[in-house]
């Protein structure tokens, strides 16, 4: 006996609000016009426009502002004084390390015979050109 009445309780606050939407559709369609279609339209037109402003100044804040705190907060680091010259750190190599074309770079040996040596190989560079023109 307790859960119809209690189901009772429960379904008639709902079925008045689904009457009173009802009475109110019903009122509403019998006055409706072309003008009140018009103004419905551009309400809603407004309150679309307005929100998408405010979540667009919401992420502004939200995302933006940390964003640019982090991306200008180390706008100064290029003025600050190093304790040694960058270069230095960055071209020091451990003894003993040192790759081969470090060494010596590679170069024409001998200008008049006209070859060059580079990681044991020898090209020639004075070779003659083909008949036409065309190597």
């Amino acid at each position: 006996m307790s859960k119809t009445i209690l189901t009772g309780l429960v379904a008639a606050p709902v079925l008045a609000m689904f009457l009173g939407v009802g009475v109110l559709a019903m009122r509403i369609g019998d006055t409706w016009d072309q003008r009140n279609t018009d103004a419905l339209v551009t309400a809603v037109a407004s309150i679309c426009a307005g929100g998408s402003v405010v979540i667009g100044v919401l992420l502004a804040l939200i995302v933006g502002v940390p964003l640019a705190l982090r991306a200008y907060a180390g706008g100064g680091l290029a003025r600050r004084a190093w304790p040694e010259p960058p270069a230095a750190q960055w071209r020091a190599l451990p003894p003993g390390q040192q790759p081969t074309w470090t060494e010596q770079p590679p170069m024409l040996t001998d200008k008049q015979q006209g070859q060059w040596i580079s990681q044991g190989q020898q090209y020639d560079l004075w070779e003659e050109p083909a008949k036409d023109g065309w190597q």
